[in-house]
């Protein structure tokens, strides 16, 4: 199930480059031969197929946990070429107001290097099958294990009557109370076009000093988006990040839209 730290930085290195190369006046440079410490890993191999997602996703690293709500998505996983997993989220008969956000997922990471704040970044793979919206969500997790307001995110969005043309787009800070609401989040900026079905990896990397997020993808065309998150929000001060909270929303969708997800990663450096 867990890919080693290693292999990950090593198979991936160049795709980080060329996301990172666009963050360099913000000094969020890749640096490959850096010290990098995995702080949340999944990439869902080594299951039967139909088998639940794991909560507690082992060996390496030990304490970050996932959590995938089951009253109104199934989230199962499944093998592809060569025995690669990804999960597999669908609603469920019982899904009711579509147009409200609903949890998918939350993905915490274990403790993160606080004194200095550590820089991270983090990836997953991503393929949206049907229409809908689909928002990955960044919180901190403070030291009393209270969540703040949204540091920002990263959107695709699909719309019925355009269902050949989706858009994935940055998402600026926002209040918690928000992503209880059905209205659209403000973005700033688009990454690129989408088309549903598609494979692509989502990227982006915080960096504490300047309270900056940098969002991108791996794929030609795309254009890296940046978002400043504010100090402190919601009563929770944002630096240092003690915990990264990883939450997945789905909005808009039909009855048979599929969320596939593969190799879920957070990494500080």
């Amino acid at each position: 199930m867990k890919v080693a730290a290693q292999t990950l930085r090593e198979a991936s290195c160049s795709a980080r480059a060329a996301f990172f190369a666009t963050a360099s006046a913000l000094s969020l440079a890749l640096g490959c031969t850096n010290p990098v410490h995995v702080r949340l890993s999944s990439s869902f191999d080594g299951y039967v197929t139909g088998a639940a997602a794991a909560t507690t996703p082992a060996p390496t690293p030990p304490q970050d946990v996932f959590q995938w709500p089951s009253a109104y998505f199934s989230s199962t996983v499944v093998n592809g070429a060569g025995g690669v997993g990804w999960v597999r989220i669908a609603p469920k008969p019982t899904l009711v107001d579509v147009d409200v956000r609903h949890w998918a997922m939350y993905g915490y990471t274990e403790a993160l290097t606080t004194a200095p704040a550590a820089s991270l970044r983090g990836s997953v793979k991503v393929r949206l099958h049907g229409y809908g919206v689909f928002l990955l969500g960044l919180q901190t997790v403070n030291a009393q294990s209270f969540l703040g307001g949204f540091l920002g995110g990263i959107q695709i969005s699909v719309a019925p009557l355009t269902s050949a043309n989706g858009v994935i787009d940055a998402v600026n800070p926002f209040k918690r109370a928000r992503i209880q609401d059905n209205y659209p989040l403000g973005t700033a900026g688009t990454i690129r076009a989408y088309a549903p079905g598609s494979q692509i990896t989502l990227r982006y990397s915080i960096d504490q000093s300047s309270r900056t997020i940098v969002f991108g993808a791996d794929a030609a065309g795309s254009v890296s988006q940046t978002v400043q998150y504010p100090a402190v929000e919601d009563g929770v001060d944002n630096t240092p990040i003690n915990r990264l909270l990883l939450s997945v929303w789905l909005q808009r969708i039909e009855p048979n839209t599929e969320l596939f997800m593969d190799d879920i990663l957070v990494e500080e450096y």
